[in-house]
């Protein structure tokens, strides 16, 4: 778009860098590294190590000392009590958030997969300038989809992590609280055996202890935020690397093949092509009697996309189908490219044309 500013510089594409995905996808893998090996954890925190169930777990350390009725004493726990509430969580929720990134991440390793048996095996005998170039550009989207995956696979361990740090510090923060009263019930059966001779020293003696206890709770909890922060910035980080890699998925997309006059991208032939077409309103594109040298293409009539089109040699013959929607041809999933054959009858001159058994996927140019 244009801002009317001649000081302002346009958007300018650049190639597509083959290995740009690839590099994005190590920097991802460093920030995963990093998550998984506690760097992030604050050093009070470092001895940390629980289970997501630690979360759900439901302790009242202080109803312990509700039989001696002492109210004083049960108000000064109240606040630490109150701080193991704040760290209660729903385990089975963060799990289930962490294994649906991991599940993206499984289907995205399968889209990996998939690009790497039809290139294998699906084009093995395919050759020449046009092969080596979708090759390539093969290897650029599976370096940017495994990027993705690996993207995807990082936010479920960091989502995984700080499940298992906060449920952690709250065993820890229940520990603390247990041990406080275990102490603080000695105190009142010492006060009620002097009967009440011995509150003064009770008095102080809970309140320094309570207070102790109350500090390092604290630096705990302070401690937390802290490391919760830093995990933070690498879940933004990896957004950030993510958001990179789909745009590097979209370049490859339309080709990369910079704009066409000022704020448009260059179509791609295909585009040029169905722009230049015909759209066929039968139900399916005829393999002869097509325009020459032209193109016939179908509509999807709910959403009014292209779903796929044919181009035709100078006698109107198929020479290609492109299938951009619909299912798999020959385990080929769609968009991919299904080539014909012309034979000539010698005796009478008949024009024969068939599909060839061979599908390939479509490059980026047969997209529109």
């Amino acid at each position: 778009m244009s801002t009317g500013n001649p000081l302002v510089a346009s958007r300018v594409d650049t190639p597509v860098d083959p290995w740009a995905g690839v590099w994005i996808a190590e920097d991802i893998q460093l920030l995963y590294r990093g998550v998984k090996d506690g760097s992030w954890i604050e050093g009070t925190l470092g001895a940390v190590s629980a289970g997501l169930d630690a979360l759900a777990f439901v302790s009242d350390p202080v109803g312990a000392l509700l039989q001696y009725g002492i109210a004083w004493i049960i108000e000064h726990v109240k606040p630490l009590s109150e701080a193991l509430d704040w760290l209660a969580g729903d385990a089975a929720q963060i799990a289930a958030h962490a294994q649906t990134w991991k599940n993206v991440a499984g289907a995205l390793h399968d889209r990996v997969d998939d690009l790497d048996r039809a290139m294998r095996f699906d084009v093995s005998e395919w050759t020449g300038a046009a092969a080596d170039a979708y090759r390539t550009w093969v290897e650029q989207q599976k370096g940017a989809i495994g990027g993705l995956a690996q993207g995807a696979e990082t936010l479920g361990t960091i989502t995984e992590a700080a499940g298992f740090l906060i449920a952690g510090v709250r065993m820890m923060v229940r520990d603390a609280i247990a041990t406080l009263v275990s102490r603080l019930i000695v105190y009142a059966a010492e006060l009620a055996g002097t009967l009440g001779f011995a509150a003064p020293l009770v008095v102080e003696q809970v309140t320094t202890l309570c207070a102790s206890w109350a500090a390092r709770i604290a630096r705990w909890l302070k401690d937390l935020i802290s490391s919760l922060a830093k995990l933070r910035g690498v879940a933004g980080k990896v957004g950030e690397l993510i958001e990179k890699l789909k745009e590097l998925l979209s370049r490859l997309g339309r080709g990369g093949r910079g704009k066409k006059g000022p704020g448009g991208k260059k179509p791609t032939k295909a585009a040029e092509q169905i722009k230049n077409g015909q759209e066929f309103k039968g139900r399916k594109l005829p393999q002869k009697g097509g325009p020459p040298d032209g193109t016939l293409y179908k509509r999807d009539p709910q959403t009014g996309d292209i779903t796929n089109y044919t181009v035709y040699d100078h006698d109107g013959n198929a020479v290609k189908r492109v299938d951009l929607t619909g299912r798999d041809h020959g385990g080929v999933p769609t968009p991919h490219v299904v080539e014909y054959d012309r034979n000539v009858n010698p005796n009478t001159g008949e024009v024969f044309v068939r599909e060839q058994r061979h599908v390939r996927p479509a490059t980026p140019d047969e997209i529109p």
